[in-house]
């Protein structure tokens, strides 16, 4: 059985949805929120920050459910966590 890293083949449609939902961001922000050129204060800065670091979160948390469910699910990958603990043993504390 052979692992694929990047299985396009097989997933296609959930990259062709992240370049769309990436793409409707950029137009949502450029395009709606940024069409007149001003200069930006402190206050608006960090609002958007907060406000992208937000949804970054979100789409993080979003993927690392669906990894979960996904790895949960799928019995190819249910012995993966217990081979990568038999790998790297931990090191014993010096006692000094």
């Amino acid at each position: 059985m052979s692992l694929t890293l990047f299985p396009f083949a097989q997933y296609w449609q959930y990259y062709a949805a992240f370049t769309v939902l990436v793409l409707a961001l950029l137009v949502v922000d450029l395009g709606v929120f940024h069409r007149r050129a001003h200069a930006i204060s402190m206050r608006e800065a960090a609002l958007w920050c907060a406000v992208w670091f937000a949804l970054a979160m979100l789409f993080a948390g979003v993927v690392y459910g669906f990894a979960h469910w996904r790895l949960s699910v799928d019995p190819r990958f249910a012995s993966i966590p217990a081979g990568m603990r038999e790998r790297w043993p931990r090191k014993p504390r010096s006692s000094t």
